[in-house]
C-alpha cells in the first residue's frame, strides 16, 4: 500500500514536487515535513518491503532543493514572469534520502532577522528528545565521490547515506521532551541566534546558533582589557589635543 505526497503552488495550484511513499500497516500519519524558501525536507518509515526500495528498514529523512531553469546557470527574469505564467515551474530539482537512527515526530527549521546565517534542521525524535541537523549534512547535492575543490570551497562534504548520531547535535541535552507534536521557530534580536519551542506532553524552549555566536563576545573576551585601552587612549588625545592647538596657533602666527 502507497501514499503519495507532494507540494503545490498555492498560487496556480500547479503540483511542484510529488512522490509516492510506502504506507506500512499502522503507520499512515507518521509523514513529516518542513519547506522552506526552496528547501524541502520530508520524514517517513519505510519497512523494506515496498516494491523499488532497497530492502532496508528504518526512518529515512528525504532533503529536496529546487532551483530555477532546466540547466545550470540558467536564470529566468522574474520582473518578465506573472505568478501564473508556466516558466515559473521551469526549475530543477535535486534530492537525496538519508536514513536515521530515530524516529520522527515533527520537523522545523531554524530562522533569523535577515536570513544570513546557515539553516539547521530541528528535528524531534521518538527517543522524546530534540535534534539539530545542519544543513550542509543534508545537502542532496552532496558529491559520491570526492568533493572537487568547487564543491569543497561551497562547503560540500562526501555524500554518507547514514546521518550521524552525534550527541552534540542533541539540543535538549539529558531531559526528556515526550511526544513533540509541533515546533515553532522564531529569530532573535541577533543574527546568529534562532529560537524554538517543541510543543508536546512537554514544553521545551532553547536557542540556537547554526553558524556559531559571530555577533556576540566571547565567555573569556578581556573586558577590562578593553576598558583599560579605550581609558589610555582618550587620555592621551586629551594630552596631546592642547599641544596640537598650540603648535596650530604657532603656525598662524608666523604664517601671518
Amino acid at each position: 500500500m502507497n501514499r503519495i505526497f507532494g507540494a503545490f503552488s498555492n498560487v496556480k495550484g500547479t503540483v511542484l514536487y510529488r512522490v509516492r511513499l510506502p504506507a506500512p500497516e499502522g503507520r499512515y500519519n507518521d509523514v513529516c515535513a518542513v519547506l522552506v524558501d526552496h528547501w524541502l525536507v520530508y520524514s517517513y518509515f519505510e519497512d523494506g518491503t515496498s516494491a523499488g526500495g532497497d530492502g532496508t528498514k528504518g526512518w529515512r529523512i528525504v532533503s529536496v532543493e529546487m532551483y530555477e531553469g532546466k540547466k545550470p546557470d540558467d536564470v529566468m527574469r522574474s520582473l518578465e514572469l506573472s505568478s501564473c505564467s508556466n516558466a515559473t515551474t521551469d526549475f530543477t530539482t535535486y534530492e537525496q534520502a538519508y536514513l536515521i537512527p530515530y524516529g520522527v515526530t515533527a520537523l522545523s527549521t531554524t530562522s533569523t532577522p535577515l536570513g544570513v546565517t546557515l539553516k539547521n534542521l530541528i528535528v524531534a525524535s521518538r527517543r522524546h528528545a530534540v535534534h539539530s541537523v545542519p544543513r550542509r549534512l543534508l545537502d542532496p547535492r552532496r558529491p559520491l565521490g570526492k568533493p572537487s575543490p568547487s564543491e569543497v570551497e561551497e562547503g560540500l562534504v562526501t555524500y554518507d547515506a547514514v546521518l550521524p548520531d552525534d550527541a552534540r547535535l542533541t539540543l535538549s541535552h539529558n531531559y526528556e521532551v515526550a511526544n513533540v507534536r509541533q515546533i515553532m521557530s522564531a529569530p532573535s534580536r541577533l543574527e546568529s541566534t534562532s529560537l524554538f519551542l517543541a510543543i508536546g506532553l512537554d514544553l521545551f524552549l532553547t536557542r540556537v546558533s547554526p553558524s556559531g555566536t559571530f555577533d556576540v563576545l566571547s565567555e573569556n573576551f578581556n573586558k577590562a582589557q578593553l576598558v583599560l585601552t579605550i581609558g589610555g587612549l582618550a587620555l592621551v588625545i586629551g594630552l596631546v589635543r592642547p599641544v596640537v592647538r598650540r603648535r596650530q596657533l604657532r603656525g598662524r602666527w608666523y604664517s601671518a
